[in-house]
């Protein structure tokens, strides 16, 4: 008994090692890509500012991608072929279960492939994820200070104050901007969420769900927000209603459960 006990134990630290390693590297992981994004060049800030956009990538183009997950029965998706055109509005509707969220995570690179190929996607992307992904303990205006270009970041006395403003045309209360987001509600933390990609130097936009737990009238507000802060930058959206796919107008694709 004494002995089994004492292997129960080895068995159980090392399972904890073993989780806490791997935590280690996904957070590691994780830094990295953010030091890369926030270090990244920022000439499309400056050409934005002085209303010369030009993006030096072309469309996006996705060609027979099929993907399955691990262990799954049955494919996500199945030669599912569109291209996204340069600077434009995309919006991909369809059902829970349809392969949206997989759709925008194959484009990212986040997810890979098992045929077919994705091509033109630039290297800077701003993106809302399902999930809202917030660092927890800091409040709505340092998590999106985190994203801002490197030059925004110097002066934070006005970076802070054109961050306010955003906030401001979301209808993010004014007295919430300093709380630690996990103090915020589901909807504010969407809105946090959004107002960091938007701000972000991205020449790629990626929003899965942005209006999810907000009212209808919210969720027009966060829509005309994105529209008019994306500055001829190329935006994908995932959503599951056409209402909104119709207000946020440009192409739509629809796809279907497998």
């Amino acid at each position: 008994l004494g002995f089994t006990m004492y292997m129960a134990t080895i068995n159980t630290t090392f399972v904890v090692i073993s989780t806490v390693w791997v935590f280690v590297k996904d957070f590691a992981g994780r830094a990295y890509r953010l030091a890369e994004l926030m270090d990244a060049p920022t000439e499309i800030e400056t050409k934005r500012k002085e209303g010369e956009v030009q993006l030096e990538t072309g469309d996006i183009c996705v060609e027979n991608v099929t993907f399955r997950y691990p262990m799954a029965d049955k494919a996500v998706m199945e030669d599912v072929d569109f291209t996204v055109p340069q600077g434009k509005i995309t919006a991909i509707v369809g059902p829970s279960g349809s392969g949206k969220t997989t759709l925008l995570r194959l484009i990212a690179g986040l997810e890979k492939a098992d045929a077919g190929t994705i091509t033109g996607v630039p290297d800077r992307i701003g993106m809302v994820f399902q999930e809202d992904r917030l660092c927890e303990e800091l409040n709505a205006l340092d998590n999106v200070r985190l994203v801002l270009a490197k030059n925004e970041r110097k002066n934070r006395a006005q970076s802070d104050e054109r961050m306010r403003e955003h906030f401001a045309r979301v209808a993010f209360p004014e007295e919430s901007l300093t709380l630690p987001v996990r103090m915020l509600s589901g909807g504010m933390r969407r809105r946090v969420a959004v107002v960091r990609a938007m701000m972000s130097p991205g020449e790629l936009l990626l929003l899965d769900e942005p209006c999810t737990g907000l009212d209808v009238e919210t969720g027009r507000l966060v829509i005309n927000y994105v529209l008019w802060e994306r500055n001829d930058r190329t935006l994908v959206v995932v959503t599951h209603s056409e209402k909104e796919a119709e207000q946020l107008g440009g192409k739509k694709i629809f796809l279907k459960s497998t």
